[in-house]
């Protein structure tokens, strides 16, 4: 009985490891983008775009704004519970449309090949955050059948 429980909280710690870890990694490389709401001169460096037009550059600014909302929500997460789940899968919905659009597209230049590359690369940390949420539900739910959704 106290290996069960000692294996079930060891169990427990990796899960919620596992999911804090993918909150951040997922919030850091959000919030990364989040640094072209300073200016054009940031969008270019990020993007390898050139934004003349001042209405390009204002939809461009939101985008880093909204970018940075994803990360911080992603790294609030990480110690409010409840934000979690909603965190994941908005950054699952930023990284798979980020994807679709940029495919649709065909050929775009380095930056933003580049883009698609770091998005691939989280499609796997996201998977394994949301296996944790859904694995430290499970837990909750099997010591205290009240918690059931």
């Amino acid at each position: 009985m106290v290996a069960q429980g000692v294996t079930h909280w060891v169990t427990q710690g990796v899960t919620q490891s596992l999911l804090q870890l993918s909150l951040v990694i997922v919030g850091v490389v959000h919030l990364l983008p989040g640094l072209g709401a300073l200016g054009a001169d940031r969008l270019e460096q990020l993007y390898g775009v050139g934004v003349s037009d001042p209405s390009l550059l204002l939809l461009l600014q939101h985008r880093a704004v909204l970018f940075a909302v994803i990360g911080s929500l992603c790294l609030t997460a990480t110690i409010v519970v409840p934000l979690r789940l909603p965190a994941l899968l908005m950054a699952l919905i930023s990284v798979l449309a980020y994807l679709l659009l940029s495919r649709s597209l065909g050929p775009v230049s380095t930056e933003l090949a580049r883009v698609a590359t770091v998005d691939l690369w989280l499609l796997p940390v996201l998977a394994v955050g949301l296996s944790a949420w859904f694995a430290s539900l499970e837990t909750a739910t099997s010591t205290n059948p009240s918690t059931a959704l």
